[in-house]
């Protein structure tokens, strides 16, 4: 007889009442004996541990997924980390759970059965009773085929979407320890791939899982994300430490692994001990295997197939390597300023990384890279906040920017001297080094502290009642802008003839968000802005002793960002930035290719003859892609990625047909998360308004669009309104344009819009398309 547990949720209560049903009648039989966790209490209490035993002792496991339960979901986890043949049964006309499902996104490689009734659970049981899937765990056909047994880091590291004090409080100890770390950012990306998931979890010996307070909006994914991801962990026996604050009503089955905080201090008091065991034993971990790597299994040519990453910051190592050179890239190296617009997701940062990567291989440049942590800006809200007089914020915003960049360079320069053989350094270098040595709590730090110790001794000197020259002054005294001057000095002996000074600012979108004080961040990026000419200013009196000197400041900003602050410049026509578009679509396939041929070592034209199917129902396979996916190059890896892991899950040896439209689906329900996401600070009913789209058709009127405001409950009746509402609807690509009778244009840029706007409000009958990339997700009908 094989035993099995059945793990469910108690709501919906009707569901559990069908479960037990089919318990019952599935134990008569002298196959099989199923327990679940209700015939497990003791004096009224379930005790984890025993729960955890049952599974482990069990031969097949059994999981409800209605209600996407965090308890169903560690001991599914876990479960499949043990190897266990899985039974999933899911009652999908429960609206809210099949759209927690859908928005999840983590669960589809594993299936489920469909079931209203105990009836259909039992038939479905003996299906899977007699397939080849009782005998086989899903440790084998998923987890060995997505794990890896190199590129070693020590921590994956699974970050809440809300930086808080206490999640300040995690990143900076990570930080400081310099721990290997994989970070899985939900404020970047809700919910990652399965197969991403088991990559990572194979390359590290610990998983810190930041679950979030049931206060806070958006709770329910990332908690759900975290159980399931805690409980392979757990099941691998890696070191694993979940953390959450309260309020949170912890699941039995984490109960005692899961610790809670209420404040800063307590959240320290938890992660430190951890991050510092990290620490202690950090070669022996980034030497060893851990189980999963060990277990990995033997892979065929196609299920070794890599596209390398999405997210760039999980690729800095390689990303030079791959990365596809366009034609403004020749503008980023020739100008002394740039400031590069894109899309999120458009490869902002992977451009930063590659100009980084590519600067440094020429031991003469001076590299500068400047990231702030949005607690960082959110500090400097609150400073702003504080201070009455145009004139007074902003001078201190450009101040803090001076500052932050020349004593960056100063460490940098610096740096650079302190490496250089003792013989090679001049008088005047060393002279400079004795000086930052004296200096130390100016320079030494990294840029984040600085900007924090910025704002302290900012607060501790000023007040009220200043007059504009006593406020520059306090300001000069705090920030020590008198050094700025000696520094500049300096440069002009110690910087050797033929050097650059390159400067990659990022990280400015970070604080963009809801509910948060967006005119002052406008006015601390357009700060920025301004102060680079200063800034330039400063570097080209250096340019006087050193003919051949160069410098280089390249800033990054998201295109939202930069549309909503160019409204407030004084002369906007003065800024020219460099727009990241990828509207060639031979260059953007050029992405994938360049990733395949390099991190494979194989001809970029066997990814199209030997690996992908010609067509998809009648469709050539590149059209059915490009008509599909967003021209983002985040987009376009997620979307192959997502096909390769779907085909390999499925045992097949190319991607077929069947696999891309399934790849479809799966990227759908990401693209409308990611969206929501993008989306940021405008409209907060966005995602009420999105979801009134489900079922629609693909084209819809004015009107309509009317209609489906009015339903979540968004003013239709302010014109102007509906039309800024409209215009971000189309920047956003949601939504085409008729141009023309049935031609309809999509927009991926902020500043392209304008002409086919004209051309809409032309038409007699105001047309707009839903793009094809929300059809399955939301249901279009086509």
């Amino acid at each position: 007889m094989k035993k099995g547990f059945f793990a469910y949720s108690s709501y919906p209560s009707s569901c559990g009442q069908a479960i037990e049903i089919a318990i019952s009648e599935i134990n008569k039989s002298e196959d099989y004996y199923i327990k679940s966790w209700t015939s497990m209490s003791v004096n009224g209490r379930l005790i984890s541990l025993e729960i955890l035993k049952e599974i482990e002792d069990a031969d097949f496991f059994c999981a409800d997924i209605t209600g996407i339960n965090d308890n169903v979901l560690f001991e599914m986890g876990y479960a499949l980390a043990k190897n266990k043949p899985m039974f999933i049964v899911f009652d999908t006309s429960m609206i809210e759970s099949y759209r927690r499902y859908n928005e999840l996104n983590l669960l589809t490689d594993l299936g489920y059965n469909d079931y209203q009734n105990s009836s259909s659970i039992i038939e479905g049981f003996y299906k899977f009773a007699s397939s080849r899937y009782f005998d086989e765990g899903l440790y084998d056909t998923i987890i060995k085929r997505f794990a890896k047994s190199t590129e070693r880091k020590a921590l994956l590291y699974l970050k809440s979407k809300y930086l808080t004090d206490s999640t300040k409080i995690v990143s900076n100890t990570i930080r400081d320890k310099r721990i290997p770390v994989t970070i899985d950012d939900a404020q970047e990306v809700k919910v990652q791939p399965l197969s991403w998931y088991i990559e990572e979890i194979s390359s590290v010996q610990a998983i810190l899982c930041e679950f979030m307070a049931t206060s806070r909006s958006g709770f329910e994914i990332q908690n759900s994300k975290s159980a399931f991801i805690a409980g392979i962990g757990h099941g691998l026996n890696l070191d694993i430490l979940m953390i959450c604050e309260e309020p949170y009503n912890t699941p039995i089955d984490y109960r005692e692994i899961l610790q809670k905080y209420s404040n800063p201090q307590k959240c320290e008091n938890i992660i430190s001990p951890f991050v510092n065991k990290i620490s202690d034993n950090i070669i022996e971990i980034l030497t060893t295997k851990n189980i999963l790597a060990k277990k990995s299994k033997i892979r065929t040519e196609f299920q070794n197939i890599r596209f390398g990453d999405f997210i760039a910051e999980n690729e800095i190592e390689d990303l030079y390597e791959y990365f596809i050179e366009t034609l403004f890239y020749s503008q980023l190296l020739n100008n002394n300023v740039n400031i590069v617009v894109g899309r999120k997701g458009a490869g902002k940062s992977a451009t930063l990384y590659y100009l980084k990567d590519k600067y440094s291989r020429d031991k003469k440049n001076i590299i500068c890279v400047i990231k702030p942590l949005n607690f960082e800006i959110d500090g400097l809200v609150s400073l702003i906040e504080q201070i009455n007089g145009e004139y007074e914020k902003n001078f201190l915003v450009e101040a803090i920017w001076k500052f932050l960049v020349i004593s960056e360079i100063a460490k940098k320069v610096f740096e650079n001297i302190s490496n250089k053989p003792k013989p090679a350094v001049t008088r005047q270098q060393e002279e400079f080094r004795s000086y930052i040595n004296s200096n130390k709590e100016l320079y030494f730090d990294d840029i984040s502290t600085r900007l924090e110790n910025c704002i302290d001794k900012i607060k501790e000197k000023i007040g009220n009642g200043l007059s504009q020259n006593e406020y520059k002054a306090k300001i000069t005294e705090a920030l020590h802008l008198d050094t700025v001057y000696s520094l500049k000095q300096y440069f002009a002996n110690v910087i050797d003839k033929d050097e650059t000074i390159i400067v990659l600012i990022d990280n400015l979108d970070k604080s963009w968000k809801k509910d948060n004080k967006i005119s002052i961040i406008g006015r601390i990026i357009f700060g920025l802005i301004n102060s680079v000419e200063r800034i330039v200013g400063d570097i080209f009196i250096i340019k006087q002793k050193h003919k051949n000197l160069k410098f280089n400041l390249t800033l990054f900003l998201r295109s939202d960002i930069y549309s909503n602050i160019i409204q407030h410049a004084p002369e906007p026509d003065k800024i020219n930035p460099i727009w990241l578009r990828w509207n060639d679509y031979e260059v953007f396939f050029r992405i994938i290719e360049e990733r395949f041929s390099v991190i494979n070592n194989k001809d970029s034209s066997d990814l199209w003859h030997k690996y992908l199917a010609d067509e998809v129902n009648g469709e050539k396979i590149k059209d059915f892609i490009i008509s599909r996916v967003l021209p983002r190059p985040r987009d376009i890896i997620y979307f192959f990625k997502t096909a390769l892991s779907t085909a390999i899950v499925r045992g097949h040896e190319k991607v077929t047909p069947d696999d891309f439209i399934k790849a479809y689906k799966e990227y759908s329900t990401w693209v409308f998360s990611s969206l929501i996401v993008e989306n940021g600070i405008t409209f907060k009913q966005m995602e009420d308004f999105m979801y009134g789209f489900a079922g629609s058709k693909q084209i819809i009127t004015f009107d309509e669009i009317l209609n489906f405001l009015s339903e979540a409950k968004i003013d239709s009746k302010d014109l102007n309104y509906v039309e800024r509402f409209i215009d971000h609807l189309v920047s956003l690509s949601i939504l085409g344009r008729e141009t023309n009778i049935d031609n309809f244009e999509f927009e991926f840029e902020f500043d392209l819009d304008r002409k086919n706007k004209v051309l809409n409000s032309r038409l007699q009958n105001r047309r707009f398309k839903i793009h094809p990339v929300l059809y399955p997700y939301l249901d279009i009908v086509e």
